[in-house]
């Protein structure tokens, strides 16, 4: 995944693909992950190499209340 296309990756109505194919999306699936995490104090971070591939993580904020 290049660079350039990581940083609006969360943006709805975004598809980010280096191959040609006939593959549809709507481009909502990560912004609605991220969208989650807010709502629950935490946040997603992706990170892409050519030489590891491209790793998501979703983190969230702990709070004293388990439910």
């Amino acid at each position: 995944m290049s660079e350039s296309s990581l940083g609006n990756l969360f943006e709805p109505m975004t598809r980010v693909s280096e191959l040609d194919t006939d593959l549809r999306s709507v481009g909502l699936g990560l912004f609605i992950v991220r969208e989650i995490a807010r709502a629950r104090g935490g946040d997603v971070a992706v990170s892409s190499t050519n030489e590891t591939g491209t790793s998501f993580c979703v983190s969230f904020t702990r709070t004293g209340t388990v439910r």
